[in-house]
């Protein structure tokens, strides 16, 4: 147990003095163990990491089957198939589903495999850890009435997101971890420091599929209102 995170406000519900230990934002199972050093770090109370821990241990089985990072194959071979001998349930299910279609990716069409992917745990996922970036780079934690969203988007949806990311803001933030394994901006609203809006780039351009049907290689998520939140959900469900 880390002292350092004990007893300090949860970085996902807000429920002060109750984390536990440390978690890192990006879970390390993301990265070669090359790049698994000075990760963000927040702290979480056991039942947020708990669940947040459930959609990692998915997410870092699937998404590295369309990631386009150089380590991309050693990662499959080593880390994923280790991953996938301990839930055959999982991997039973990638087996049976497993398809091919065609991609336009530069302007040329290419066969590429595509697995059955949980859209909604992907959103749940990246909605957590952009509050969690929240914390680390800003030390702010949203007051009750404040939520998080994370969508995927195709062109023309993405329009409202960059328009937010170039808006004057109080801060600024753009990383890259993992030789490129995640990319991400966020800016903080000058009008009000609770809103705020991120971008993400998974393993160099991991493309799924978004709410309206189209791939796309980035996932965007908001903090807002829980009111506006739930205008968006009501419009796009």
């Amino acid at each position: 147990m880390s002292k350092k995170f004990k007893n300090k406000t949860c970085a996902y519900c807000s429920t002060p003095n109750s984390a536990t230990t440390g978690d890192h934002v990006f879970a390390r199972e993301f990265f070669d163990e090359k790049h698994r050093h000075n990760l963000p770090k927040i702290p979480p109370c056991e039942n947020c990491n708990n669940e947040k821990s459930k959609l990692e241990h998915y997410l870092t089985t699937v998404l590295p089957f369309g990631s386009q990072t150089k380590n991309a194959e050693i990662n499959l071979r080593y880390n994923v198939s280790k991953r996938l001998k301990r839930n055959n349930k999982l991997d039973r299910s990638l087996a049976s589903s497993m398809e091919y279609r065609w991609v336009e990716k530069d302007g040329i069409l290419a066969r590429q495999m595509t697995l059955p992917f949980d859209g909604k745990k992907y959103h749940d996922l990246f909605a957590l850890i952009a509050r969690g970036l929240v914390v680390h780079h800003w030390n702010l934690h949203l007051p009750l009435d404040y939520d998080f969203m994370a969508i995927t988007t195709a062109k023309g949806g993405e329009e409202f997101f960059e328009r937010n990311l170039s808006l004057n803001a109080t801060k600024l933030t753009s990383v890259s971890l993992g030789d490129g394994m995640f990319q991400y901006k966020g800016m903080q609203s000058f009008d009000d420091p609770n809103k705020s809006t991120w971008k993400f780039i998974i393993a160099g351009g991991t493309q799924v599929l978004g709410d309206n049907g189209l791939l796309s290689s980035v996932v965007y998520a908001i903090s807002e209102k829980k009111s506006f939140i739930e205008d968006i959900r009501s419009h796009i469900r």
